[in-house]
């Protein structure tokens, strides 16, 4: 299919109005009276089986003493449901002078709930469980924990040979008190740089709660910043279908915006809105506490940062015009919900943000813009109803069905979409593209990386023939990344395919894996006297399939070696004196098709 030909059609679409009928409008008022006094009584019903007692979780936090986590003055580099990769941030990160080290105390009284020790993610994080206020505190990407629980979690490491682990305490084993000190600031696990992060969690649900609604000593008397609008050209029929989409330059003077010429918008549009906030002082983007749309003064649409579950994070890709941040256009909010988007941070979706409008009618539109500190923005402009030329593209025979399971097979290769793993219906391209030396298997482009997908879904593809058949289990499914690098998924190879659950669209082959991981030592060597170093350091990097598992040993004897996969570093540090005997070092490192590597060697301490 020649994907530049597109069916050009010209189409007059019935309007509707903005503005509700009078009569009806009464009808809605009149049910509003005679059951908004029980819908307050299940509000506060649902807040009571919280412990609430009638008070929101805002009016709950502001009403108690939290001891500061840090001694130092709060600076953020992160705010709460900030935009990062396919998720939601889900607290603060407090800003720890860029270095690691720094004492780390409870927010309150009562027990730690679950240790938590990885790669990735939070990496070392403490959450601990506070029973007067149903509250529960995390803290993450810590270097270590105090002497008490670092022993503890050192004997469990040893115990099950694992530098890895999650547990939970029982409320006995770890009483903490406010202002108790409980571990040291870092930047372990997913960190990209020494800070703190920092979470208020709804202990029934686990639910993060925005951490801001504590009177934090923050400086903060900046208003956010509109930084980009773009009006988006719907498909007639499938209303959440973007067609196209124009961007607006958008005028400041103070915290107030505007348009110097009237957006012309087709008669099914929305908007995307690009907005950001900064703090006193500092120059890191973070996130908008709430956001409203105003069409002729009537509410349309609006989202609010108060509390989510981890569940819903996905939808972030919903949330934002995942097309435009593909294209490093930065994040685009959309202004209209799609039929699959159950993220539940929209207090408003007047017909899911979709405007109907009529041909050569004004609109006002008005944008509020507030931060987590009551700083607002404004954006004002006005909208005329144009009734434009639709250019419709050519539809392909792979349509897709957001809520239906869905399977399509393309020259040998088969894709299996679960119910859900599409915002809304679509049509999908595959193409079968040259073939990639070396590879074994056909090189597939499957439909577009400027497509998100929030569930993974499954996809298979035919392996050649002739790959002999004590060669097949070393066969590996990868992605080509942006850089022109294939990059492994976690795959299973069958008799005649390979298949994987793929996170994402994109283009795809597979390959032969027999290459070991590759190990470097970083200051370590043969025979040298170690005397003076507080650790051992090795680099180990599997540049197809991955690193599966590792393990090192001192004359024999597993050791724990903590692991840094963001820079592929693996570190054994010393826990005795040294007294000048020699020693043997190994390290083992296996990649995920079980091609192995493994160094040895001598050194004395």
């Amino acid at each position: 299919m020649n994907k530049n030909h597109h069916i050009c059609k010209y189409k007059n679409y019935k309007l509707t109005a903005l503005t509700l009928k009078h009569s009806f409008f009464t009808f809605i008022l009149l049910l509003s009276v005679l059951f908004g006094s029980n819908f307050d009584l299940q509000a506060q019903k649902s807040a009571q089986n919280n412990g609430l007692d009638g008070q929101t979780w805002k009016e709950k936090i502001q009403s108690i003493s939290l001891h500061m986590p840090l001694d130092i003055p709060l600076f953020l580099a992160g705010n709460f449901c900030e935009l990062r990769p396919n998720h939601f941030h889900g607290g603060i990160d407090i800003k720890t002078q860029g270095r690691s080290g720094l004492k780390v105390y409870a927010s309150d009284d009562g027990y730690i709930s679950r240790i938590k020790v990885s790669p990735y993610g939070y990496g070392q994080a403490l959450y601990i469980h506070h029973p007067k206020t149903g509250l529960t505190t995390v803290y993450a990407h810590l270097s270590k924990f105090n002497t008490k629980i670092a022993k503890h979690i050192k004997h469990l490491q040893y115990q099950k040979e694992s530098y890895a682990l999650d547990i939970n305490p029982t409320a006995e084993e770890f009483k903490i008190t406010k202002g108790q000190f409980i571990a040291f600031s870092g930047n372990s696990g997913g960190s990209h740089a020494p800070h703190l992060h920092y979470e208020i969690r709804e202990s029934s649900n686990q639910e993060p709660i925005n951490p801001l609604y504590y009177p934090f000593d923050i400086k903060d008397h900046i208003s956010p910043d509109i930084n980009g609008l773009v009006n988006y050209s719907l498909h007639p029929n499938n209303h959440f279908s973007i067609l196209n989409f124009h961007p607006y330059k958008l005028i400041k003077k103070g915290n107030h915006y505007h348009l110097n010429d009237t957006v012309e918008a087709p008669l099914i549009t929305s908007f995307g809105l690009k907005c950001y906030d900064r703090s006193d002082g500092m120059s890191n983007l973070n996130g908008v506490y709430e956001m409203k749309m105003f069409i002729d003064s009537v509410p349309y649409f609006s989202f609010k940062m108060d509390q989510f579950s981890f569940s819903e994070s996905k939808y972030i890709n919903s949330f934002i015009d995942y097309a435009l941040y593909k294209a490093d256009k930065g994040r685009f909010i959309k202004c209209f919900v799609e039929p699959q988007n159950k993220l539940s941070l929209y207090p408003i979706k007047k017909k899911d943000g979709i405007l109907m409008l009529e041909d050569g009618r004004f609109y006002k539109v008005h944008f509020d813009v507030m931060d987590n500190h009551g700083n607002k923005s404004f954006l004002d402009f006005t909208m005329k109803g144009v009734d434009k030329m639709q250019c419709l593209p050519d539809p392909s025979k792979f349509k897709a069905s957001s809520n239906k399971i869905n399977t399509f097979t393309f020259h040998g290769a088969q894709l299996n979409l679960p119910k859900q793993a599409l915002y809304v219906d679509q049509y999908l391209d595959f193409e079968q593209l040259d073939s990639v030396q070396g590879a074994s298997s056909g090189c597939y482009q499957v439909h577009s990386e400027k497509t998100p997908l929030h569930k993974k879904a499954k996809l298979t593809l035919p392996i050649h023939a002739d790959i002999p058949k004590d060669l097949k289990e070393k066969i590996c499914l990868a992605q080509l990344n942006k850089k022109g690098e294939w990059h492994g998924v976690n795959s299973t190879v069958n008799r005649f395919s390979i298949e994987a659950k793929i996170k994402s669209f994109g283009i795809y082959s597979s390959f032969l894996d027999t290459v070991p991981p590759e190990i470097s030592l970083v200051n370590i060597e043969q025979d040298k006297n170690m005397a003076e170093r507080i650790s051992i350091r090795v680099k180990a990097i599997d540049k197809l399939s991955g690193i599966k598992n590792y393990r090192g040993y001192i004359d024999g004897k597993w050791v724990l070696m903590a692991y840094d996969a963001k820079n592929d570093l693996f570190i054994y540090n010393f826990e005795n004196v040294a007294k000048g005997t020699k020693h043997l070092f190994e390290f083992h490192v296996t990649d995920k098709r079980n091609n192995k590597s493994v160094i040895k060697i001598d050194y004395t301490r």
